[in-house]
Order: C-alpha cells, then sequence, then structure tokens
C-alpha cells in the first residue's frame, strides 16, 4: 500500500534551506562533510515517522543524491525496504569520459574546483548576467521542451529556465559537497564500489532492502558500475535482491528525457513493495 510520498531537495540544494557550509576541501575531513547531511536526513526522516515501520520505505535518489543514500544505506542498512539509485554519481573509477572526449577541462577550472569553488558562484556574482549564463545552459538542456512547438511548451521551457535561476542564484551551500565527491570532470575520489561494496562485512549485505540501478541509455555515468555492484549485492547477500534496468532514449535526466517509461518503472516497483 503507497501510504504518501514525499519529493526532498538535498540540505542546502534547490529550495531547501541554505544553511552554513562548515567544511573547505581539502583540508575537512571526507567523513564529517558525510555526517552533515547525513545528521539532516536523519532528522528528516525520524521527524515524519518515517522510521517507525522502515519495511513501507522506498527511497528514490539521482546523481551525486544517489551517491550520499547510497553511503546512508551503508550507515543504517534497516531505513529503507528499497532504494532506487538513478543515474548515480561517483560508483566507480571510469574512463568513460575519456572515450567521451570529455578530458580537455582548462586547467585553472580544475584549479578553481580544487579550491571548493562552486561553478554556481559564477551565477551568482554575475549579477544581471547571470540570467542570461543560465539560459544557455537551460536551453542545452532542455531544448527538448521548445521542440514541441507548442505555446504550452513555451511556458514549460521558461518555467525552467525562472526554476533553475533562482536555485542557482541562492547562497552557496550543499553544493560545496561537489569538490569532497568528485574530481574536476566528475571522477569519484573515492568510488561506492571501494568504499562500500568490496567489503563483503559491510552492514549493507546483511540487510533485506532492495536495490534498482536506473541508467539512462546515453548516460555519462558509467553504467558498467551499476552492473558490478549490483552483481555484488546479489553474490555476497546469496540472494537476488539487486537489478539494473535501462531507460531508452535518455541520458542522465532520465526522469526527464523519458519520463512515460521512468514513470512506469517507478509506479511497478512501487506497487511490487
Amino acid at each position: 500500500m503507497i501510504n504518501g510520498a514525499f519529493m526532498q531537495d538535498l540540505p542546502g540544494y534547490g529550495f531547501s534551506s541554505r544553511s552554513r557550509f562548515p567544511y573547505h576541501y581539502p583540508t575537512s575531513i571526507v567523513s564529517d562533510v558525510q555526517d552533515w547531511f547525513h545528521q539532516k536526513l536523519y532528522r528528516w526522516f525520524e521527524k515524519r515517522g518515517l522510521l517507525m515501520n522502515p519495511e513501507n520505505n522506498l527511497i528514490m535518489a539521482h546523481s551525486l543524491g544517489a551517491y550520499l543514500m547510497c553511503l546512508y544505506a551503508a550507515k543504517y542498512p534497516d531505513h529503507f525496504k528499497k532504494i532506487i539509485m538513478c543515474s548515480p554519481a561517483g560508483v566507480c573509477h571510469s574512463n568513460l569520459n575519456k572515450k567521451l572526449g570529455n578530458t580537455r577541462i582548462p586547467w585553472w577550472y580544475t584549479k578553481l574546483w580544487d579550491r571548493n569553488i562552486s561553478p554556481f558562484s559564477l551565477v551568482r556574482n554575475a549579477s544581471q548576467l547571470g540570467s542570461k549564463i543560465t539560459s544557455g545552459w537551460t536551453y542545452s538542456r532542455f531544448s527538448k521542451v521548445l521542440s514541441e512547438g507548442t505555446p504550452l511548451s513555451v511556458q514549460q521551457f521558461e518555467a525552467l529556465h525562472r526554476y533553475a535561476y533562482s536555485i542557482f542564484n541562492q547562497p552557496g551551500s550543499g553544493e560545496y559537497l561537489l569538490s569532497f565527491v568528485l574530481r574536476c570532470g566528475g571522477s569519484p575520489r573515492i568510488s561506492l564500489e571501494d568504499q562500500i561494496f568490496k567489503d563483503c562485512n559491510n552492514g549493507i549485505y546483511q540487510s533485506n532492502c532492495e536495490w534498482l540501478w536506473m541508467y539512462g541509455e546515453t548516460d555519462w555515468m558509467d553504467i558498467t558500475g551499476g552492473f558490478r555492484v549490483s552483481d555484488m549485492l546479489n553474490r555476497y547477500s546469496n540472494k537476488e535482491r539487486s537489478h539494473v534496468c535501462i531507460v531508452p532514449n535518455s541520458g542522465h535526466h532520465l526522469y526527464f528525457d523519458n519520463y512515460n517509461y521512468f514513470n512506469e518503472v517507478l509506479i511497478n516497483e512501487m506497487k511490487s513493495m
């Protein structure tokens, strides 16, 4: 039975409150940074009574959020019945970006990244040009909406742009996690595969939580890592509790690129609880 659905922005992201981020890369300890997020998530789950009957909980997380929730599940392996990892960041070390030709990153951009200077600060410090900078990203990302050529699609595109600009222009907070988790270019500093799944004694293998790893057909996240950790979950647990799903005609934002297919998978996963 589906009792309710909650949609939550990560702490310091989207329209969540922008608490001061108290850590700095590379001097701060990574586990302290992770705990900063996990403590807030734990309190959120607890206040809504979601930890009283964890066998009813399905959590779905995307990209960097999926990375954090995987670490959360390793810390609290019995909080969820099912976890859906949507195009998760940081699963494995990969040369996929190299194959795609995305390795020519300016040296100065890497320096800024390693000094924990957020890309969103360009928008915040550009005054009126911030909206124009955002519009370039918005058009690149959501041009599919405009291609429909209807008055409604134009309204939807404009709404997406306003939303993106409004959150990019918020004070920096949770976004500073990026430098701790990923190298400039998207490769993880410490992969989930190494940090969690290669340890067959990790508590994640003693839980009954089921896993679904979802990737877009043209995803820039490396699906081979998803297949490997899914196989580890099944082998080390001695039961089938994890599988991988590829969403056709979609990329990293699979929930948007092919929402009909994505929603059907999600509904079926909810019904199977």
